[in-house]
């Protein structure tokens, strides 16, 4: 195989990953660092409820999704000694969910390849839309927020997680708005 064949086929890769797009981390929730009213307070995370446009999902997915918050709030606010607990409540609807790689090989099973071959890289191969409430009982206060976010995800990170992350994101903002 000749240089400039090497050269072309890396370049293709590169331009292909280009136009998807590419997707590697989980978005950061800043909405407590940002708020008087939570900065020094560490989230306790009480109730996860999860619903698909309003319908009970499966037990799999409920689990997933609670985990996925836990970690996500976490990461947004670890925990500090001596800080006081915020009990904080999540209502979770999952409204609509793309695997691309499914819609293009379920009518054409070669149309897929390229984004499985692109995978690896980072390409975009799902979306997500998702809309989160959020009720935060602090210093005997009771905060309420909402955020919806629409993400794609790729092999590294699922576009579940990542719309979950920047919804939550805008749920908390919401919920400490003025605070």
């Amino acid at each position: 195989m000749s240089r400039g064949y090497k050269v072309g086929i890396a370049l293709f890769v590169v331009a292909a990953t280009r136009c998807f797009g590419c997707t590697y981390a989980t978005p950061k929730v800043h909405a407590p660092e940002r708020s008087a009213q939570l900065s020094k307070h560490r989230l306790e995370l009480t109730e996860v409820t999860v619903v698909n446009n309003g319908v009970e999902v499966p037990k799999e997915i409920a689990a997933y999704v609670h985990e996925a918050t836990q970690e996500i709030l976490e990461d947004a606010a670890p925990p500090h000694p001596g800080s006081r607990a915020a009990k904080m409540s999540v209502h979770v609807d999952l409204k609509d969910e793309q695997n691309y790689p499914a819609i293009v090989g379920a009518h054409d099973g070669c149309g897929a390849v390229p984004l499985l071959v692109a995978a690896p890289a980072g390409v975009k191969l799902e979306s997500a839309k998702l809309s989160v409430d959020v009720a935060v009982e602090t210093d005997g206060k009771r905060l309420r927020g909402h955020g919806e976010a629409e993400k794609e995800g790729s092999l590294y990170v699922d576009a579940r997680r990542r719309a979950l992350a920047v919804a939550l994101d805008r749920a908390l903002a919401d919920a400490t708005k003025g605070g």
